[in-house]
């Protein structure tokens, strides 16, 4: 019993890492529409299908089952014909899923629950989605848990901050720890991108590309929601005389240090970036020139 899978599922088969070690952490990550979360779940169902499994899905924030991944695991299964409307293979209760030959799917939040999760040691495959949210602490009393003979981690997500704790752990610079096997997944590894995906990727790098570097390319967040400006350009401009210098401070808010700026209001007189700038209180463009020892370098910001 199988299904179509892409290329890179390989990568959750083989037994051992890379380093020449049986298969500790298995890490997936990279931007939307490679089909981890998808593939993952195929992958985890096949297994506790064919033999028996105590799967362990986790997050870092679940406040109900709701929030965890378990219609994924549901809806795997049934595709699979393993559900109620096939073989009955599974059975799915309100916060657990079992299978005939003792395969157990639980579905589990990290945040604050330390103590309870050095209890659940029983378990073989530890699945933890979204993991570039999970906090250094849930990591440190995930990992020693999960230590049955053979047992897995399995860690997916999409990248924030290299500074994230999962990515310190497996992307930082003093490499991943034994048995592991690091693989980014991308949109163009997924044979099945849908259609209404390819046009919001096309969308996105038209309209806001490091929005589109994050999101669809994996790449981390360089602007964060905490930007006041979103549309701005970099283009050559000569302050008029007649500006009235603004001053500004960021006092360093999210990742950026704090600064100082100098601008002015104005608007363009024509094009922007290939006329000249109008000192103008009421313009709608804030204009600000960024110096260094070799002159000015402007920026628009709309």
């Amino acid at each position: 019993m199988s299904l179509p899978l892409p290329d890179w599922a390989e990568w959750l088969r083989v037994p051992f890492a890379p380093d020449g070690m049986s298969v500790r952490h298995r890490v997936l990550y990279g931007g939307r529409g490679g089909g981890k979360s998808w593939t993952i779940a195929a992958e985890l169902v096949l297994r506790a299908y064919r033999k028996t499994e105590r799967v362990l899905c986790l997050r870092e924030y679940q406040n109900s089952i709701r929030d965890s991944s378990k219609r994924l695991i549901e809806d795997m299964i049934d595709r699979l014909g393993l559900g109620a409307s096939g073989t009955g293979f599974f059975t799915c209760t309100e916060t657990e899923i079992r299978g005939r030959n003792g395969s157990l799917f639980s579905f589990v939040g990290l945040n604050g629950k330390e103590a309870s999760i050095k209890s659940l040691e029983g378990y073989s495959l530890a699945w933890v989605e979204e993991a570039s949210t999970v906090s250094q602490a849930s990591i440190d009393a995930l990992i020693p848990t999960i230590r049955s003979h053979g047992s897995e981690i399995w860690w997916s997500f999409n990248p924030r901050y290299s500074s994230d704790p999962v990515d310190l752990l497996f992307r930082g610079s003093a490499g991943p720890p034994p048995g592991s096997i690091v693989k980014a997944v991308q949109w163009h590894d997924n044979p099945w991108f849908p259609s209404v995906l390819a046009r919001d990727k096309a969308y996105d790098l038209q309209r806001d590309p490091a929005k589109h570097d994050h999101i669809w390319e994996g790449g981390y967040v360089h602007r964060s929601e905490a930007l006041v400006f979103r549309n701005w350009s970099v283009v050559p401009f000569e302050a008029p005389d007649d500006a009235v210098p603004r001053f500004g401070a960021d006092w360093g808010y999210s990742r950026d240090p704090t600064v100082l700026i100098r601008c002015f209001l104005g608007r363009w007189a024509g094009a922007p970036g290939m006329s000249p700038v109008i000192a103008d209180p009421h313009g709608r463009c804030l204009f600000r020139a960024v110096f260094d020892h070799s002159g000015s370098y402007p920026q628009e910001l709309k």
